[in-house]
């Protein structure tokens, strides 16, 4: 349970074979595997020696292709996005190499896009909530599917611009900072997504 020991475990998963097969899960045609490899990633960089790693910094193409090809609004689809924006967002976490690789692929405009999918979908209140798990360094309750997204992406936000005047000055938009009000206006009673987004615009304003 040491950190010397959690350390030489991530570096025994990112020198072997799994994050090859962890790849081959995310580009696979049944999106359960797609979630299941996703979420395997997100705890994986969760741990600094393992996102840090040029394997792990590789899967940002396959985790943010899962973006756009789950672009629907069901149960399975959010949960498939949750995890791999999860993911990327441990990935960026004090971690500058991740935001590049994120901001090469394209991570910018997407990331606009899925503030914006998930701010105008239904909270989905009738759908039983569950706990969350939340990104290196954050730490979530238990809610709705479309909550737990909005939570999970301005999250990825926080982690990507955080101390990165190279994303940041491409984030500042307005098309971007209208969209964050819009997330702070209908969420403003609650905790985690006013602190992301606040801090988000933090850090936009020093670049």
């Amino acid at each position: 349970d040491s950190p010397e020991a959690a350390t030489e475990v991530a570096k025994s998963l990112s020198s072997g074979g799994l994050l090859q097969h962890m790849k081959q899960g995310l580009g696979h045609t049944d999106p359960a595997v797609q979630r299941t490899a996703a979420e395997v990633v997100a705890k994986l960089a969760k741990c600094e020696t393992c996102r840090c790693s040029d394997e792990i910094v590789s899967l940002v193409p396959s985790l943010m292709a899962l973006h756009s090809a789950s672009e629907g609004s069901g149960e399975a689809s959010i949960a498939t996005i949750i995890q791999a924006t999860r993911a990327l967002g441990n990935i960026c976490y004090e971690h500058d190499a991740g935001r590049l690789a994120v901001l090469e692929s394209g991570g910018a405009e997407a990331i606009v896009s899925l503030l914006q999918r998930a701010i105008s979908w239904p909270d989905d209140c009738n759908r039983p909530p569950h706990k969350t798990e939340g990104q290196a360094g954050e730490d979530t309750t238990a809610c709705s599917a479309v909550q737990e997204l909005r939570i999970v992406v301005t999250g990825f936000l926080l982690n990507l611009t955080n101390s990165c005047d190279k994303i940041t000055s491409v984030l500042c938009t307005p098309e971007c900072i209208s969209c964050l009000s819009r997330y702070l206006e209908q969420h403003c009673d609650e905790e985690d997504i006013p602190t992301h987004v606040l801090l988000a615009l933090a850090c936009m304003a020093d670049s």
